[in-house]
Order: structure tokens, then sequence, then C-alpha cells
């Protein structure tokens, strides 16, 4: 178990390297990630600027959480999930996926985490602090 998070850790570092490699490439992709949050929460500003409540129970701070928990759960897939599996495909389709099957290490945690994309680190924050400002405005 500790040797599958020391590889998770390793190739952790490894895509934050890599895409830290160029610094404006990684802060536009965070400032990215922070415009399509404030751009999700458009509607829900716009509806809830003309009315108090949608459906009983259904206020703007029940609607932020929903919203929040959707973008966390996002951040999370785009971050980690996805950019594995594409890099999974990639190494089926060149042939490289037999190297990987033939490693001293669990294949399928060394595929699943394959890689990362950091700057959707910016995201999961955002869904945290749009979560917590809900909560608080809930009481």
């Amino acid at each position: 178990m500790i040797r599958t998070l020391r590889l998770f850790a390793l190739q952790f570092r490894v895509s934050a390297a890599t895409s830290m490699a160029y610094r404006a490439n990684f802060l536009i992709q965070g400032a990215l990630s922070a415009a399509w949050t404030v751009l999700n929460l458009v509607p829900l500003l716009v509806v809830f600027g003309a009315r108090q409540e949608i459906a009983p129970g259904w206020d703007r701070p029940s609607a932020l959480i929903v919203m929040a928990y959707f973008a966390g759960v996002h951040a999370v897939i785009e971050g980690t999930i996805s950019p594995s599996l594409q890099d999974l495909v990639e190494k089926i389709r060149s042939g490289a996926f037999d190297y990987v099957l033939l490693k001293p290490v669990d294949a399928q945690a060394m595929i699943s985490a394959a890689r990362y994309q950091p700057w959707r680190v910016f995201d999961l924050i955002a869904a945290v602090a749009i979560a917590v400002y809900a909560l608080i405005q809930r009481g």
C-alpha cells in the first residue's frame, strides 16, 4: 500500500513538473479555470437575482451547494481520471501498454495514476470556497 502511494506521489510530481515547465501556461490554465467557474455561477446569480426561491426549499445557498459539489467532482474527474484514461488509450494504440504490464508494480495502479492536470486544483479550491460561502449563508 505504501509503495502504491509513493508511486502516486511520484507520478503527481512528474505531472506537476511537466505542467509547470511553462509557468505562464500553468497560470493561464488556472485563470481559465477560474473564469469558467465564474461563468458557471452567472446563471444562478441571474435566476436568484430576480427571485428568492425557485421551488420550496431551493434557495440560493442550496443551489450554490449543488453547484459546488458538481464543480468539485468535475475538478477531480478532469484532473485525475480523464488524463490517465487518455494516456491509457494512447499507450494501447502505440503498443507501450505492454511495457506497463511487464513492470513489477500493479499495472492498474500504474495506469490509473499515469497523468494528472495539476491546474485543476484551482477548480477544486473554487468549489470548496463556493461551498463554504453557501454553508455560511445557509447558517
